[in-house]
């Protein structure tokens, strides 16, 4: 269970790249205001969405599922 916990943990820094790449072109391409509000909201609400996720007695696996898409949009 610790090994799995550490990996929800490493796909949320595997996307970080991959979001760093996305916003470089849009901060390029329609200004560096924007995208800074757009990474602020991408980081808060996930976050904020993380906090509110029932546990998995209530749910189940969706749980787990929830957190992970919630730590792919943090990235």
């Amino acid at each position: 269970n610790l090994i799995l916990s550490y990996a929800i943990f490493a796909i949320g820094a595997f996307f970080r790249p991959l979001g760093g790449i996305v916003f470089a072109h849009i901060g390029d391409t329609k200004g560096r205001k924007n995208t800074f509000v757009y990474t602020i909201l991408f980081m808060a609400l996930p976050t904020l969405f993380i906090a509110f996720i029932p546990s998995t007695v209530e749910i189940g696996a969706l749980a787990t599922i929830l957190l992970i898409i919630f730590r792919i949009l943090q990235g």
